[in-house]
């Protein structure tokens, strides 16, 4: 459904930028069989073989294309003369043109699934180091679990609070958001009334008291134990 759809706003396009033109009507409609074609193709064949497919079915449209201009052209010698003029050229800039951007694509996908396997791996990892210190007792936990949060994610700075009070700061802005002070962030009194995560992009955002507080941006993200 998705390449027909495609198929008829391409064919549409390339319709309308030459109206009357001697290849508009063939063009059009190779477009059009092209987008229903890669639709139906798309789901049959295997991730890595599709750019070879994308070079096959580029050749095929080229060439349903061509025979249409010969077909419905007039005269023919005029058709004959654009087939061969552009023949070539258009078989293979379209044909390695699709399998290049077939290419890309996946590409772009892969690299999304890689980072989101090392984003999953990176929080497993942390939550493991971290548990330990979660379940102890000991007046430092909170301390070394937000180094080795911030250590992990290469962050500036990490801090725990409870409702009222900062528990452990480790990094930037430690001499103003340090244990046992009352936290003095707007940001974190926020993500506390609504329970929900906030990402903060500005200082402002962040709404720190002391004015020239060093961090510029963060995410605050409520624990519900």
């Amino acid at each position: 459904m998705v390449g027909l759809v495609a198929g008829l706003i391409a064919g549409t396009h390339r319709l309308l930028i030459d109206i009357g033109g001697p290849t508009a009507i063939p063009c059009a409609i190779a477009t059009v069989l092209g987008g229903l074609f890669s639709g139906l193709l798309y789901n049959r064949i295997k991730t890595e073989h599709r750019w070879l497919y994308g070079i096959a079915v580029g050749t095929v449209i080229e060439n349903i294309s061509f025979g249409l201009i010969l077909l419905f052209t007039k005269p023919f010698s005029l058709a004959f003369e654009i087939v061969r003029l552009v023949y070539l050229p258009m078989i293979l800039i379209n044909g390695f043109g699709i399998a290049i951007i077939i290419k890309l694509t996946e590409s772009l996908f892969d690299e999304k699934e890689q980072i989101a396997a090392k984003q999953s791996k990176l929080a497993l990892e942390i939550a493991e180091k971290t548990l330990p210190f979660f379940r102890s007792s000991s007046s430092n936990a909170f301390e070394s679990a937000a180094k080795i949060i911030k250590e992990s994610i290469g962050a500036s700075a990490v801090a725990f609070t409870d409702l009222n009070y900062i528990l452990a700061h480790n990094g930037a802005a430690s001499d103003h958001h340090s244990k046992g002070k009352n936290f003095i962030c707007d940001a974190t009194q926020r993500a506390i009334d609504e329970n929900k995560i906030h990402v903060l992009n500005t200082q402002d955002e962040i709404g720190c008291k002391v004015g020239e507080c060093p961090l510029k941006s963060g995410i605050v993200a409520p624990f519900n134990c």
